[in-house]
């Protein structure tokens, strides 16, 4: 269904015993569920609708992208600057295209060499800290109530965060924290001190891999509630030592600790 055979195949024809070889279930091709064995033209003249939007009982190309980079950032330690031939499927180069070069996907689908009648023998792709560990600017409130207590968000994946995210083009730090607040939890907040600006690397379930994050850290205080304007989050009112515990980033840890 996923053309192991083939890729396996492919490599021991061009490489035999001169290099290792190894076989990595990530490297597959789409899952094209309900579509699987059906004639590719019946969806793959509309693969747009499938990039974030899973195929019927299989996955989207968001999901490969995901994969691609678990297996990019497992393996780079081990053979950073060096050259590793993966022997893949069209989907899995769609990934690298966008990992390696930052192509959009319609840039992608539109320039794909079997649209374009491009075939060459093989493509250099270019792997790097920038492009396989993306770093991202949040800001993040420190909200406490009357009796010490901090206001987290328990994430539908049960993860803990301090309020805020990631600051959008053309957004200040203090805006995106209100923003992101009453997104995620429904409180109009008034920023009123920042308390740090801390870095580190953690595993992000929406990105699919570990990524770098730069939070401004702001004291807020609630000025009234309503109902949030996102689902998924729920409200948690912790201690600043259970925060500590909780917390799911190092960073968004340090700076309640220089708070205890």
């Amino acid at each position: 269904m996923f053309g192991f055979k083939t890729r396996d195949y492919s490599a021991n024809l061009a490489f035999g015993d001169k290099y290792k070889i190894i076989s990595d279930p990530r490297l597959r091709e789409a899952n094209y569920g309900d579509f699987a064995g059906t004639p590719t033209n019946s969806f793959k003249n509309n693969l747009e609708k499938y990039l974030d939007k899973p195929f019927p009982n299989g996955e989207s190309y968001h999901d490969v992208k995901r994969r691609m980079v678990e297996f990019l950032q497992e393996i780079y330690p081990k053979y950073q600057n060096q050259h590793v031939a993966i022997i893949a499927h069209q989907a899995t180069q769609f990934a690298l295209e966008r990992i390696a070069n930052g192509k959009s996907w319609p840039e992608i689908i539109a320039d794909d060499w079997r649209k374009t009648k491009s075939w060459q023998p093989g493509w250099d792709y270019i792997i790097n800290d920038e492009n396989l560990y993306p770093c991202r600017i949040g800001a993040y409130g420190v909200i406490q109530n009357n009796d010490g207590m901090l206001a987290i968000v328990k994430t539908d994946h049960n993860n803990y965060f301090l309020p805020g995210g990631g600051v959008e083009k053309n957004e200040t730090p203090e805006e995106c924290v209100k923003r992101e607040c009453m997104e995620e939890l429904g409180f109009d907040v008034e920023v009123k001190e920042k308390i740090g600006l801390l870095s580190c690397a953690f595993f992000s379930s929406k990105s699919g891999g570990n990524i770098k994050s730069t939070g401004h850290f702001f004291i807020c205080k609630l000025n009234k509630t309503c109902a949030p304007t996102e689902d998924g989050n729920t409200l948690v009112w912790l201690s600043p030592t259970d925060a500590v515990k909780m917390l799911y980033t190092d960073n968004q840890k340090k700076i309640i600790e220089k708070l205890i």
